[in-house]
């Protein structure tokens, strides 16, 4: 049996070696795609993580705002609903203080996606709107009374604004599109 010229004595190695040499451009190529590929993943993986941790921090930082206006808002609601007496002015002065509190850790939030934008927008309005109220306030009926609707009026914006934090943290697809 007489073995053709092309073989040499490696064998299958030898081939190999020659379609890697033949095709070194293409492998090159390829490798490089790869290795981009491979940073950009760590990099936004990465990005990822820490957007998620300023993110979470900036809640839980809120939370505690919102319990604190959640607070005075009770304090609020408590004599004035049961004996229709007037707001005693030092609780809108501490609503008015939690109000602006809460407003700027809102406002210094950077929201990570677009539903959340929109609705830390729809409750920063409703905060701007109780603000401007218990900055109007007038001991009476008609003071208290628009206190207690602009204090109402915000509970619907603030859900709205929590249930879409608390979907992207849980939503791994959209935290992960967010970091692109």
């Amino acid at each position: 049996m007489q073995q053709s010229s092309t073989m040499d004595k490696l064998g299958p190695v030898g081939t190999i070696i020659r379609w890697v040499w033949t095709f070194r451009k293409l492998i090159s190529i390829v490798a490089l795609a790869l290795s981009l590929l491979y940073l950009l993943m760590g990099e936004t993986l990465h990005h990822r993580r820490s957007m998620l941790a300023d993110f979470s921090s900036s809640i839980e930082d809120i939370s505690i705002y919102e319990q604190a206006l959640k607070t005075s808002g009770d304090r609020a609601f408590q004599d004035p609903s049961r004996t229709g007496e007037s707001i005693e002015t030092s609780v809108v002065k501490t609503l008015y203080s939690d109000v602006q509190k809460l407003r700027s850790r809102v406002t210094a939030l950077t929201a990570p996606n677009n539903r959340i934008r929109k609705a830390q927008i729809e409750y920063l309005n409703s905060l701007s709107e109780l603000q401007g109220v218990l900055n109007l306030f007038e001991p009476g009926e008609d003071g208290t009374v628009a206190v207690l609707t602009a204090l109402n009026d915000i509970e619907m914006p603030a859900s709205q604004f929590n249930n879409e934090a608390v979907i992207f943290k849980k939503s791994v697809w959209r935290s992960f599109f967010a970091a692109l």
